[in-house]
C-alpha cells in the first residue's frame, strides 16, 4: 500500500510539473528592470525542464503494477504527456528517440 502510494506522489509530482512548463511570457512589454528577455531565458529554461521518468517497477505486485498501468492510462486522457504534447514541449528529445536504434 504504502508502494501504492509513493507511486501515485511521483505521478502526480511529475503531471503537475508537466503542466506548468508552458511559457506565460508573450511579450517584452511589462518586464520590470534587469529581467532577461524571454528569448534569452526561454533556452535556459527548456534545457533545465527536463524530466527522464525511467523509475524500476519490478519491486511492485501484480496489482500495484496495473494500478500503475491505470494512473498512466488516466493521465493520458487527460493529455499530460501526450505524443502530440511531447513533440511540442521536447522536438529535440523526440528527435533523439527516433534517431536511436
Amino acid at each position: 500500500m504504502i508502494r501504492l502510494l509513493a507511486v501515485v506522489a511521483f505521478l502526480t509530482t511529475c503531471v503537475l510539473t508537466l503542466a506548468q512548463t508552458g511559457s506565460r511570457m508573450t511579450s517584452k512589454k511589462g518586464l520590470p528592470p534587469g529581467y532577461w528577455p524571454l528569448e534569452k531565458s526561454q533556452p535556459i529554461i527548456d534545457k533545465t525542464q527536463t524530466i527522464r521518468l525511467a523509475t524500476d517497477l519490478s519491486h511492485l505486485s501484480a496489482g500495484e503494477r496495473k494500478a500503475v498501468e491505470k494512473l498512466i492510462e488516466a493521465g493520458n486522457l487527460h493529455g499530460c504527456a501526450t505524443p502530440q504534447r511531447l513533440r511540442r514541449r521536447h522536438p529535440a528529445r523526440v528527435a533523439e528517440q527516433q534517431a536511436s536504434p
